[in-house]
């Protein structure tokens, strides 16, 4: 168990050392999942996201902008609800999420040391 936790508390700081290179200081868990929730072909609503979210509207607000501010999200109109805006990850959102996507894949275990050369059997000298 002691082992899935250490790995688990690895990936969450790979995580966070990805997103923070996208200029985000903080709420790594909260970015990753907007960005995903809006990397879809039609996009999401500010509501659906403060619904899944399940935080204030407020606080989605500010992260939304910040993320927009930061070049990770897009918004759009909804083109059959004109009043409706819909949520995108930009390019660089996109490339984020692949970042941390690969982040979170297993590293391959290195390969074997090399064995040492074996050592002569027989002596070099006859007598």
């Amino acid at each position: 168990m002691a082992t899935s936790v250490k790995k688990f508390a690895e990936q969450a700081i790979q995580v966070e050392n990805a997103v923070r290179q996208s200029g985000i200081p903080r709420n790594a868990g909260r970015v990753v999942f907007l960005i995903a929730m809006a990397d879809t072909r039609f996009g999401i609503s500010q509501k659906a996201v403060v619904d899944r979210m399940g935080l204030p509207k407020d606080v989605v607000c500010k992260l939304v902008k910040s993320l927009m501010k930061a070049g990770l999200l897009t918004q759009r109109r909804d083109s059959s609800n004109p009043k409706v805006k819909k949520l995108f990850p930009s390019d660089s959102g996109r490339k984020l999420l692949a970042r941390v996507k690969a982040s979170l894949q297993p590293t391959p275990p290195p390969p074997p040391a090399p064995k040492p050369p074996a050592e002569d059997l027989w002596p070099v000298d006859f007598v």
